[in-house]
């Protein structure tokens, strides 16, 4: 975006300083920039779909989230570019259901909704989740990588969550993929 100002600026100081009778001739190419992030502070809501890839080990399974190789859940995620926990970066948050923005997910109680923060560059991000959790399992770390598509409209992504409840340690890993709404 600030390549496109940039350009749109400079075009406009060209014409402004001619002082001829005539206009000048050429004219400057605008390109959208091929990223498809969004402005600072932007909040994009995307359906998405998690498949569960892997559990370690199997046995701590009180944990109120999906702890099955196989098992599938569709939930929504806020998506924001630039956040108050990284300015430049990108967060997710994973709501329980359909995201509501008059009530946003208590991820600090809810293990089924981490809250991501980290970076983007081009379409590719890296993030991380650390947080507290309810008092019988908690959410004690989480990195979520992967790609938007080039138009903004997909994600698809790989979660790896590590629970501890009781001193027990489980580590979930998901797939994830995502449509805008």
């Amino acid at each position: 975006m600030r390549a496109f100002a940039t350009v749109i600026l400079t075009a406009l100081s060209l014409v402004g300083c001619s002082h001829g009778p005539t206009q000048p001739t050429t004219s400057a190419t605008v390109v959208a920039p091929s990223s498809s992030s969004l402005p600072a502070g932007t909040t994009t809501i995307y359906r998405a779909q998690s498949t569960v890839v892997g559990v370690s080990p199997t046995t701590l399974d009180s944990c109120p989230v999906d702890n099955a190789v196989g098992q599938t859940r569709s939930v929504d995620w806020a998506v924001q570019e630039g956040s108050f926990l990284s300015p430049s970066g990108i967060s997710l948050t994973e709501s329980a259901g359909v995201f509501d923005p008059q009530h946003s997910p208590n991820y600090m109680n809810d293990p089924r909704t981490p809250l991501y923060y980290g970076s983007r560059t081009g379409d590719q991000f890296t993030t991380v989740a650390e947080q507290d959790g309810n008092s019988y399992c908690i959410l004690w770390h989480g990195d979520l990588t992967g790609s938007f598509s080039p138009d903004g409209l997909t994600f698809d992504a790989v979660e790896s969550v590590k629970y501890v409840q009781g001193g027990g340690v489980m580590v979930v890993s998901r797939h994830w993929t995502g449509t805008r709404r």
